[in-house]
């Protein structure tokens, strides 16, 4: 998905926010946030990152950063450039957790869903979860979320009822964000087979891991589509969850999470998947 396009469709959306966030660098990042500025667009720069699992070093955690400051920013290429340089492994490069204790000040962190390590946790050793969770929020204080996703990952909806019972428990806030790959599921470089996963942070859920839904999945939904699946969860204060990342956000690319509080109807239009097809 080009970067110009997705920024088009947030604006025709009505979206007053948009995040791109590469998978470990920040490479689209100039064209984005110019993109988005003329489009009337805010954009949030931010950067999915792998974490080293230091149990299994082949199997390495996610975690989203945004940045909300030019400190912060800042802050994220240090992270970046120093995984590059000094913590590589199969050509991954990767942060270690002990990093953030020397400061995350600009940064928010969202858990990376299924694919963080409390997400990783949390059906297997509730426990765990909950320590992991803990020790997020005390590395960045009143700036980690619970990341929430219905993308047709196995596992989702067991994930997501989970996650709503440890943000109560740990009095943690919670966003919804949605993995983009394609701009919409007739794309023609949609594949339909199991694809090699592109370095995006859609490679998380792409569909080489659940089959041919991963365009239906993952392409860029409109705003009201995406609200409408969580919609049986009123107390959970997800539309919440993003507008305090947003209005937090003071700067702001693989593509990645839409905005859930777009005031824009969800009137049929020929230029959108419709709920049923998408």
């Amino acid at each position: 998905m080009r970067i110009d396009e997705a920024v088009a469709r947030a604006a025709a959306d009505g979206m007053p926010a948009l995040a791109i966030t590469d998978l470990a660098n920040v490479f689209g990042m100039v064209k984005f946030y110019k993109a988005a500025r003329a489009a009337g667009v805010k954009p949030i720069i931010g950067c999915d990152v792998w974490i080293t699992n230091e149990s299994e070093r082949d199997k390495p955690h996610r975690l989203l950063l945004l940045t909300q400051s030019r400190a912060g920013y800042l802050r994220l290429s240090e992270l970046l450039t120093r995984a590059w340089l000094e913590n590589q492994h199969r050509g991954r490069a990767e942060l270690m957790k002990s990093w953030f204790a020397e400061g995350t000040d600009g940064l928010i962190a969202l858990s990376g869903a299924t694919q963080g390590d409390v997400g990783a946790a949390l059906l297997q050793d509730p426990v765990r979860a909950e320590q992991l969770a803990a020790d997020w929020s005390r590395l960045f204080p009143g700036r980690y979320y619970l990341e929430l996703q219905r993308a047709g990952a196995p596992h989702a909806e067991a994930y997501v009822e989970a996650a709503v019972r440890l943000a109560g428990s740990c009095s943690l806030p919670v966003v919804a964000t949605h993995p983009v790959q394609f701009l919409r599921s007739s794309s023609p470089i949609c594949p339909r087979r199991s694809p090699t996963p592109s370095r995006s942070r859609a490679a998380a859920t792409s569909p080489s891991s659940w089959g041919n839904r991963g365009c239906r999945f993952s392409q860029l939904r409109r705003a009201c589509h995406a609200r409408n699946f969580f919609a049986g969860r009123p107390k959970t204060g997800l539309s919440g969850g993003s507008l305090r990342i947003t209005e937090a956000e003071r700067t702001k690319s693989g593509r990645r999470s839409t905005r859930l509080d777009s005031k824009s109807s969800c009137e049929p239009s020929s230029r959108w998947d419709s709920p049923a097809t998408s």
